[in-house]
């Protein structure tokens, strides 16, 4: 399991501070934790200390949704992991979180295997394999170039009808 890093649809946050959540096994200096968290762009008003230090409650009461999965994906990052999934990632999310998200994936995530769950068209076109299930079978896996070109499939019909 410490080999696969997984951003759920759920949230998860521990009451705790922003270091904690970020890197709960204390295994990163404060530098990387800094570094990520100027990167998804959280808490640009406080200090680094402050950043560092911010008081998380019980389930990220305090936070909102966007900050919530930056912190997730923040902990998704800083593992480095070859393998990661991601599960709706960007799902309810404002334009500009999603844009942090997106350049951060592929700044962080290049030399990784990523198994992406979503439904946002944005995202699959840049993908390098797309799946298609329905009920639980494979129905089309190709690239999405190849996928749109047949107005009968499901996955046009999905995105595209």
């Amino acid at each position: 399991r410490e080999k696969v890093s997984i951003l759920p649809q759920e949230l998860f946050l521990i009451e705790s501070t922003l270091r904690d959540n970020i890197d709960p096994l204390g295994k990163h200096s404060d530098e990387e934790i800094l570094n990520i968290i100027k990167d998804v762009s959280l808490f640009k008003s406080l200090s680094d200390k402050e950043k560092l230090n911010f008081e998380i409650k019980e389930n990220g009461k305090n936070l909102s949704t966007g900050e919530k999965k930056l912190i997730c994906f923040a902990r998704t990052l800083i593992k480095k992991n070859k393998f990661v999934i991601m599960d709706e990632a960007t799902s309810s999310l404002d334009t500009k979180t999603k844009n942090i998200i997106n350049k951060n994936i592929e700044k962080y995530l290049k030399d990784s295997s990523v198994l992406m769950i979503t439904n946002q068209i944005d995202i699959l076109k840049r993908c390098d394999k797309i799946i298609v299930i329905d009920n639980g079978e494979i129905i089309q896996m190709d690239k999405y170039d190849k996928l749109i070109e047949d107005k009968n499939s499901l996955f046009y019909k999905l995105f595209l009808n």
